[in-house]
């Protein structure tokens, strides 16, 4: 479960993010924020750059002043848009 894998980490950093894959993305801070976003159900082509989709998509959203959770929405949607097509359509 993402969400307690998430909250057993901080002990060793003040805020985590935990994606798994079709089972979503989960992220808890020190201060007692929790917040689980189910996976989309998408038919998986390839992983082969999911993380790293989610993680530019994440930091894109939030530098531009996203709230978390939109933007965790966000970066979730294109990790699964990305497994979700075929490698020789991408870009």
């Amino acid at each position: 479960d993402a969400l307690a894998a998430a909250q057993a980490l901080l002990r060793l950093c003040p805020a985590v993010v935990v994606t798994a894959g079709p089972h979503g993305v989960a992220c808890a801070d020190r201060g007692g924020a929790r917040l689980a976003i189910a996976g989309l159900e998408v038919e998986v082509r390839s992983t082969h750059g999911a993380g790293d989709a989610f993680v530019g998509t994440l930091a894109a959203a939030l530098a531009r002043g996203d709230p978390l959770e939109a933007a965790l929405e966000t970066a979730n949607t294109a990790a699964a848009h990305l497994v979700a097509t075929p490698e020789r359509l991408r870009g």
